[in-house]
């Protein structure tokens, strides 16, 4: 993998080369209707609006199941304690995207479309800690459970 021209570009933050970024946590928006990833870009420049394909924690060459075909919406950095909008990010920073939370659980891979290479995901993050509490929720009427998990 290390000889790949993905490996060489992201060692090098390419901006011109294939998109190669990795999401590594969700901010709720101040209203809580969604939520916003941040991921750096490692290769690649990503633009608002771009056509991108999500890859779960769970892709893998063999079984493709959890890739999605997104459009990513606007595009932000931060700035001290406030966010910049930007129509496209450069590889080598740190960037918030929206419209692409849906299928992301923790971590994810974010690459180009038309990738041509097979694409490998970034290693998972593993959160080594311990639950404070747990809760058990449950719906009024049973027949809302699938409402109730759609949010």
């Amino acid at each position: 993998v290390k000889e790949s021209g993905i490996y060489q570009d992201m060692l090098n933050c390419d901006q011109n080369a294939q998109l190669m970024v990795h999401s590594s946590k969700m901010y709720p928006t101040e209203d809580c209707t969604f939520f916003q990833v941040l991921a750096r870009i490692m290769s690649g420049t990503l633009h608002a609006g771009q056509e991108v394909r999500v890859l779960g924690e769970n892709y893998s060459l063999v079984d493709e199941e959890d890739s999605r075909t997104l459009q990513v919406g606007r595009l932000w950095i931060y700035e001290a304690r406030y966010k910049v909008e930007l129509n496209r990010v450069p590889a080598g920073n740190w960037v918030l995207i929206e419209g692409i939370d849906q299928c992301i659980v923790k971590t994810s891979t974010i690459t180009d479309v038309n990738m041509n290479e097979d694409v490998f995901i970034f290693r998972p993050l593993k959160f080594n800690t311990q639950s404070i509490i747990k809760i058990a929720v449950e719906p009024v009427n049973p027949s809302e459970l699938p409402k109730m998990l759609d949010g």
